[in-house]
């Protein structure tokens, strides 16, 4: 590492400079006021920016929070709403953003390209350094009492929908206990809402002067920055126009007519404010503590339990990585020894084990056990002293993002809440005289017994012989992940490093120790089994923990009802009438100012960033197939980057130039390898040292009974946990995990593209199997895919095991207002007989209990399971997509592939392996749609009513989706217009969010468009007044389809929001790897990013009126079909939104209660199949 202090740029010195793999990191300081510059240099079309602020919150008002909802509404120099945002859209990005944690505050931005960076930070750094923080800002966005006493505001509605969250009510509460006295990390930064119903503008300004200083702000650009000059100058101008007053301080050197750049340097680092300094913040624990927690449900079926302990410091590198391996080690798979003693068992204590560890200035880890069962609760859950004797806080911490985009790396994705397994109720006894009444007991005191049952299992792990091979490969395996990681999304993996050497680090040094872990990782492989011992022993067993049970209370739920009535009722008394007709006008009146947005002269400073300038990747991909039979996609642009083989197996360019003749003639070398392959193969050439191996199996072809399909969601579950045989040995399934994680960073199998667990996509009748792996394990790699398409055995008590934990996990789903939500929408349009209905929850929860209590369920299940297995994984319902660096494989890399399911080989159950002794021709069928035989909207089927309301006690906001018609596929002419449509009426401070959550009606929204779905969604989630939402909703609608309301300004903000949004589906070169995949399932080119970019760019504003006045006038009623309509609602606001309904003209809308809508998801009947 370099850590010269060299003066490079004027008024910054070079604090340090390294690499790891292909990212350059290097940190400037400035001498004029000590603000901190640092860049993540690597190769991609994106800028991500980071602008850090280290605060600590001292009350649970939730300061931290509020400060950074008001910083986006305006500044002492750009005084207007909205202006931020609509620049940041024409500077080619989506919009700002922020988050608040623990220990500081993030302002996000990301731009294709440099120079939108460059046009965007002056104006952000000016909202962050001098926010206009105005009384009626606060109003609107923080809270304020409504005219019938009920609180409002954009804050207020986001932390009403986490206040009584399990999760979050546990994490404050083992805070609270582990840091005693007077700590910041106990604080709910977020805002208790009585913190946010007490606290004033008043306070927000005192808080921002303490903390929003030069001196106490970094910058971070991660990307593509290779002018730093630029960065620095414009940081440079900015610090020296800037007043700097108080509330702006600066640091600034001693002017000296021969600056001593190291001395300078040396004293404006050590001059840093050190926000957490103080060791009142990180007081010893002393003795142990055990709280518990109700929160509302609608079902006492099960609960959470937790224990936490102080950790290492920060600085403490080597032993944090040290207690993260151990707590790996303890309950990172089914084959771990927690999860096999208290999941996997006879006598089950929930669903999984989870182990995290939060890194602050000392850090703290806990265990988690989900799905605790607590059926037969005794009194005393649920009594009006919710909470013990020695628990007295509860809360939830600020920002849980509620985003839609699925990840395609690491993780297999899941809804809204968790996906994980285990074992829901205790399995029955094998001696059948065992008293029932004491079987009841034991579910009873699941709660009871489970932390004595943990701390017994962890001396255990103690006494007798830890696994040293598997502990050194999960060291192996997570350094592996963390350099994929890198790979894959360099920003994402590093940035939380920096944030803790900011707030955290002393010395230049600790940021490398920090990212940089291959000394750590030698050295902890080297470690012998007295040192993981002591470890345990240290960190697991002895010293003092905090225990947290959180226990389901349908009482609970009515007490809290009935405090948000009595609230509503002191508000009135406290205001009186006359003031909350005065909020009601000064709300009303801003959101009249604001509905127009900045004044226009002020956006049109600005220029308009040309997304031409921008390079996505063009490396080299080859295939044995046609991408599509539609000559106006074919004809889309030139082939960037694709070698493609003909009928006759002659490449095909679309020009002889020097690039494509180069990428003609390294296809030639394996061009009759890759012609033999059978099936549809896709072969993309990037840097990397991982090797991503994505199979697609079709089900559309293979006339699956809808038993058969309604088992392939259990399928993707047992796969990988399944004994499977490896020649003549048949090995078990912890043995078969364990050989798995040694030879992968990454696997798993799915439903669909990017279906959630229990809410399968539209291509819901396509299984996908994905592995990553380093270059140097493919070839064992491909022993174990051959072996997992034809020799897996599916085991009844596995089986039965998986099916009790997901029975258990399924209740924790079904109080997720927002997972109810998509399974009432995913009901309502689609066919009984679909995958995407019978793999969903309601049928899956019917199936699975039905299949469990019947005595011969399990082996029945085992049976059509391994029927099934060979059904769908048969090389002639398949597709392959390999990315790897070619350079680095052997020479027969591809061997593998030409050969697969042709040698008569035979399977594990004697059946003989499909195989082909005549070549098909795969150019003659292979446009992979067709190939796969999906076709859209084949699954669509309307129910009879199609507009359904329920309520929840878990919740205390609302969620509404509403869903029309639109086209079909990516090729049709409207495709575009549509998509810049919804993104005008989504975008940050475009019309509509100005209008819902401008108004504190809702704290999120979304318009999107599902081309494989053939539909636009509307949605609406957190809102505390969810009727004023859809009513300006319609206001907002029809103003944009009136000829005279000009809506220029917004919609060339819409178009280059949109264009970020495409650019961003290459930020890495996996994820342009994936899209060339995807691209060619929906019969797009190559370039179709590109193309999309240049004509969204040149639509006009009168083709959209007309989109508006074809699709989107249709939200301004409801009636039923062809519509749909989902509503989660408070137990609280059901019947007032009912009523209001009929209001804004939505009518023909049921109620169903809790229950109801639990049996009607679980119900077939009603869909028009015939």
């Amino acid at each position: 590492m370099n850590t010269s202090h060299q003066s490079e740029h004027e008024g910054f010195v070079k604090i340090l400079s390294f690499k790891i793999k292909h990212v350059e990191v290097s940190e400037y300081m400035s001498l004029l006021t000590g603000v901190h510059v640092f860049f993540v240099r690597y190769e991609t079309p994106l800028v991500n920016t980071y602008l850090l602020v280290p605060t600590r919150e001292e009350t649970d008002e939730g300061l931290p929070h509020t400060l950074e909802h008001l910083i986006f509404l305006g500044s002492e120099k750009y005084p207007f709403r909205g202006t931020l945002d609509l620049v940041s859209c024409k500077s080619l990005s989506s919009g700002t953003n922020a988050w608040t944690s623990v220990d500081h505050t993030a302002y996000t931005l990301s731009t294709a390209g440099l120079e939108g960076t460059l046009q965007m930070l002056p104006i952000f750094l000016d909202h962050i350094l001098r926010p206009s923080l105005t009384e009626i800002g606060f109003m609107t966005d923080i809270h304020h009492v409504t005219a019938d006493g009920s609180s409002s505001g954009v804050a207020y509605c986001e932390m009403k929908s986490r206040e009584n969250h399990p999760d979050e009510m546990m994490s404050f509460e083992a805070l609270d206990k582990l840091y005693p006295g007077d700590s910041g990390y106990k604080r709910n930064t977020g805002g208790k809402l009585s913190g946010l119903r007490s606290t004033s503008i008043h306070r927000v300004r005192d808080f921002h002067k303490k903390f929003y200083n030069w001196n106490n702000l970094s910058i971070v650009l991660c990307g593509n920055v290779n002018d730093y000059k630029s960065v620095l100058a414009v940081v440079h101008d900015l610090e020296k126009s800037m007043d700097l007053s108080e509330g702006n301080k600066g640091v600034r050197s001693p002017k000296r007519k021969k600056r001593n750049v190291k001395a300078d340097s040396g004293s404006v680092y050590k001059s840093r404010p050190r926000v957490w300094d103080d060791p009142k913040h990180v007081e010893k624990l002393e003795r142990s503590s055990l709280s518990t927690l109700y929160f509302p449900c609608e079902e006492e079926e099960s609960g959470t339990f937790s224990v936490s302990w102080r950790g290492p410091r920060w600085d403490e590198f080597e032993l944090l990585r040290s207690v993260s391996i151990m707590g790996s080690y303890l309950v990172d798979s089914t084959a771990s020894p927690l999860e096999k003693a208290l999941i996997h068992t006879s006598d089950p204590c929930g669903s999984c084990v989870d182990f995290s560890i939060e890194l602050l200035k000392e850090s703290y880890y806990q265990l988690v056990i989900k799905d605790v069962p607590v059926k037969g609760k005794e009194s005393g859950i649920g009594k009006s002293d919710t909470n013990s004797s020695r628990c007295d806080k509860d809360g939830k911490e600020d920002e849980d993002i509620d985003g839609d985009e699925e990840g395609t790396e690491n993780q297999e994705t899941s809804e809204d809440e968790d996906s994980d397994e285990g074992v829901s109720d205790r399995e029955k006894s094998e001696n059948e005289s065992e008293n029932k009444d004491f079987k009841v007991e034991q579910e009873r005191d699941k709660m009871e017994v489970v932390e004595g049952r943990l701390r017994s299992e962890l001396l255990k792990v103690y006494e007798n012989m830890l696994d040293m091979e598997r502990m050194k490969m999960l060291i192996r395996r997570g350094h592996y992940n963390y350099l994929r990681q890198i790979e894959t999304c360099a920003h994402e993996t590093l940035i939380d490093n920096v944030i803790g050497y900011i707030i955290y680090g002393e010395h230049p040094e600790q940021l490398e120790k920090t990212i940089v872990d291959y000394e750590i990782v030698e050295r902890l492989v080297e470690k012998d089994e007295e040192y993981w011992k002591k470890i345990l022993y240290k960190y697991f067993i002895e010293p003092p923990s905090v225990s947290v049970k959180c226990i389901p209370s349908v009482e609970k739920s009515k007490e809290i009802q009935e405090e948000e009535k009595k609230l509503m009722e002191d508000q009135i008394k406290k205001y009186g009438i006359d003031q909350l007709k005065k909020n009601k006008e000064m709300v009303e009146e801003d959101l009249k100012k604001n509905k127009g947005g900045p004044p226009k002269d002020i956006v049109k400073q600005y220029s308009q960033c040309d997304s031409k300038k921008i390079e996505l990747p063009t490396y080299p991909l080859y295939r044995n197939f046609k991408y599509s039979k539609n000559k106006n996609v074919d004809s889309i642009g030139s082939v960037r980057n694709e070698v493609q083989l003909g009928k006759n197996g002659k490449s095909e360019v679309g020009s002889d130039d020097e690039s494509k003749r180069r990428r003609r003639e390294e296809l030639e070398r394996f061009r009759s390898e890759l012609d033999r392959v059978k099936y549809p193969i896709q072969v993309n050439n990037i840097p990397t040292d991982f090797v991503r191996i994505y199979m697609v199996f079709s089900t559309c072809k293979l006339g699956l009974s809808e038993e058969e399909k309604g088992l392939l969601f259990m399928l993707c579950v047992l796969l990988f946990e399944s004994n499977v045989y490896f020649g003549d040995k048949l090995v078990g399934s912890e043995e078969f995990i364990s050989t798995l994680m040694e030879n992968t960073t990454s696997y798993g199998c799915n439903l669909g593209l990017s279906s959630s667990a229990l809410l399968p996509d539209a291509y819901s009748e396509l299984v996908t199997l994905y592995f990553t792996c380093p270059v140097d394990k493919y070839d064992k790699l491909l022993e174990i895919l051959h072996n997992v398409l034809y020799n897996i055995k599916y085991d009844r008590t596995i089986l039965t095991k998986h099916a009790k934990s997901l029975l258990n996990s399924f209740s924790k789903k079904k109080r997720s207002p927002k997972t109810m939500m998509k399974q009432l929408n995913n009901y309502l349009k689609v066919s009984s007989k679909s995958i995407r209905h019978l793999c969903s929850l309601g049928q899956q929860d019917k199936m699975l209990k039905k299949a469990m209590s019947d005595p011969k369920g399990p082996s029945d299940l085992e049976k059509k399971l391994n029927n099934l297995h060979r059904k769908v994984f048969n090389v002639e319902n398949m597709s392959v997509h390999l990315t790897a660096d070619l350079n680095k494989l052997k020479g027969d890399w591809l061997k593998f592939w030409v050969d697969l399911g042709y040698k008569g080989k035979v399977d594990s159950n004697n059946v003989k392996v499909q195989q082909s002794t005549t070549k098909k021709e795969v150019s003659d069928d292979h446009v992979l749609r067709e190939y796969f035989g999906l076709d859209y909207g084949r699954d669509r089927k309307l129910r009879d009513s199609t507009g359904y309301l329920s309520s929840l006690a878990s919740t205390d906001v609302s969620h509404l989706c509403m869903s029309i018609p639109a086209p079909y596929g990516y090729n049709h002419e409207e495709y575009f217009t549509i998509l810049t449509s919804c993104e005008y009426l989504t975008m940050t401070e475009g019309p509509l969010y100005r209008a819902i959550r401008g108004g504190g009606y809702a704290y999120h929204h979304r318009v999107s468009y599902l081309p494989s779905q053939g539909e636009i969604q509307f949605v609406i989630s957190e809102a505390t007044d969810l009727i004023n939402a859809l009513r300006v909703t319609k206001e907002s609608i029809l103003k944009c389809s009136d000829p005279n309301v000009d809506i220029d300004q917004d919609i060339l903000a819409a178009k280059s929001s949109l264009i970020y949004r495409i650019l961003s589906n290459e930020e890495s070169l996996a994820d342009y790897s994936q899209e060339t995949y995807t691209n060619a399932l929906r019969e797009t080119d190559v370039d179709f990013n590109k193309h999309s970019a240049v004509q969204i760019q040149e639509l006009e504003t009168e083709k959209i009126r007309e989109v508006f006045s074809k699709y989107f006038k249709q939200l301004l009623d409801f009636e039923g079909p062809p519509k749909t309509l989902a509503c989660i609602a408070s137990k609280t606001e059901a019947e007032s939104i009912s009523n209001g309904f009929k209001t804004v003209n939505y009518c023909n809308i049921q109620s169903l209660d809790s229950k109801a809508l639990l049996s009607l998801l679980a119900n077939s009947a009603g869909a028009q199949d015939e």
